[in-house]
C-alpha cells in the first residue's frame, strides 16, 4: 500500500510539472529577466538584462546605444542627436521618433522606459527626481581618454545587453586608432609638431582632458597641456603668439545661439597671429567639432583626423 502510494504521489508531481511547463518557460522567464547593477555614483539599480525602451540623456550614449541596439529598442535620444556638426547619427537618428531637451522627468515618466542611461557629470537634483518617479536610472562614468572609451563602451553594452557587439565595437575603435597611430609614429619621431585648438569659445583640451590624450596618442605636442582643464577657456592672441604652435585647428560647430566658428582663412588673415609658425605656414585646418568633442567610440575618427591635420605628409 506504502509503494503504491509514492507511486501516486510521484505521478501527480510528474504531472503538475508538465502542466506548468509554459509558465516556467525558458523563453518567458527571460524576457522577463533582471538582474543588479552598481553604477557609477555606487546606486544599486535592478535593470532588464535586455531593456526595451531606452532613454539615452547624452550624445556619447546616443552614438553608442545607436550602433548597439535596433532602434525599435530606443524610445528617446538627446536632442542633440540629430545635429549634424556635432552627432554622427544625425541621419540614423531620425527613426528614433523621441528627442528630449527640456529634460523634464514628468515628460520622460511618460515614454515609460526601463533604462534611462546618463552621464556621471549630470545634475544630481534631476537625477534624485528621476529616480523619485520610480524610474530605472544608470549613471556611467564620462570618459576623459582614450582607455576610459573602451571602458565606457564595454559597461554600457553590457546595461543594455549586447555585450559581444560591445566587444566588436572596441574591435573597431582599436583598429582605427591603432593606424593613425602606426601612419605618423616615423614622421613624429623625426619632427613632433605642436598644435593648438581654437572653438568658437576659446581655447579647447586643457590638461585631463579627452582631447590632450588624443593628442600624446598619436605624438602630438598639445599646447594647452599644462593648462587645467576647465570646459571652454578664453586665452589671448599674445597667449597664441607665445605658444607658437605648428598647426591650429579651428573646431567648427555652428550651432544655433553659438558664436560662429572661425574660418581658416579668417585665422590666417589675422595680423595679431601672422609671426606664427601655423598662420605662416598656413597649417592651419579645420575639423568638425562632433569628430573632437566626442567621448563615444566616434573619437578613434578624430583621432585620425587629427593625425591627418598634422602630419598631412603621413597620408599622402
Amino acid at each position: 500500500m506504502r509503494r503504491i502510494f509514492k507511486l501516486l504521489i510521484l505521478f501527480i508531481v510528474m504531472f503538475s510539472l508538465v502542466g506548468c511547463s509554459n509558465v516556467f518557460s525558458p523563453d518567458k522567464s527571460k524576457e522577463n529577466a533582471t538582474h543588479i547593477l552598481t553604477d557609477a555614483v555606487g546606486k544599486k539599480v535592478t535593470l532588464p538584462l535586455k531593456p526595451k525602451r531606452i532613454v539615452s540623456l547624452n550624445l556619447g550614449t546616443d552614438e553608442l546605444i545607436m550602433d548597439l541596439v535596433s532602434p525599435d529598442r530606443i524610445t528617446a535620444l538627446s536632442y542633440i542627436a540629430d545635429d549634424p556638426g556635432i552627432s554622427h547619427i544625425a541621419e540614423r537618428s531620425k527613426s528614433v521618433k523621441n528627442k528630449i531637451k527640456d529634460y523634464n522627468a514628468e515628460s520622460i515618466l511618460a515614454m515609460k522606459p526601463d533604462l534611462i542611461i546618463i552621464a556621471d557629470w549630470w545634475n544630481l537634483n534631476t537625477l534624485q527626481t528621476l529616480r523619485d518617479l520610480g524610474l530605472n536610472v544608470y549613471v556611467y562614468k564620462t570618459p576623459y581618454n582614450l582607455e576610459d572609451i573602451k571602458k565606457t563602451i564595454r559597461e554600457v553594452a553590457f546595461v543594455v545587453g549586447e555585450k559581444e557587439k560591445g566587444e566588436a565595437i572596441v574591435a573597431e575603435y582599436e583598429k582605427i586608432l591603432l593606424a593613425a597611430k602606426n601612419r605618423v609614429e616615423s614622421f613624429a619621431k623625426k619632427n613632433k609638431r605642436s598644435v593648438l585648438a581654437i572653438t568658437n569659445h576659446g581655447a579647447f583640451g586643457g590638461k585631463g582632458s579627452l582631447y590632450d590624450d588624443m593628442c600624446a596618442y598619436i605624438e602630438v605636442e598639445n599646447c594647452m597641456k599644462d593648462i587645467p582643464q576647465k570646459g571652454n577657456q578664453t586665452i589671448s592672441k599674445e597667449v597664441i603668439v607665445e605658444k607658437n604652435p605648428d598647426v591650429i585647428i579651428s573646431v567648427a560647430w555652428d550651432h544655433p545661439g553659438m558664436a560662429k566658428s572661425k574660418t581658416t582663412q579668417e585665422i590666417i588673415n589675422d595680423p595679431a597671429l601672422k609671426t606664427i609658425k601655423a598662420v605662416k605656414n598656413k597649417n592651419v585646418r579645420l575639423i568638425s567639432a562632433k569628430s573632437l568633442y566626442c567621448v563615444s567610440h566616434y573619437s578613434a575618427i578624430g583621432v585620425d583626423l587629427l593625425a591627418r591635420a598634422v602630419y598631412p605628409e603621413a597620408y599622402d
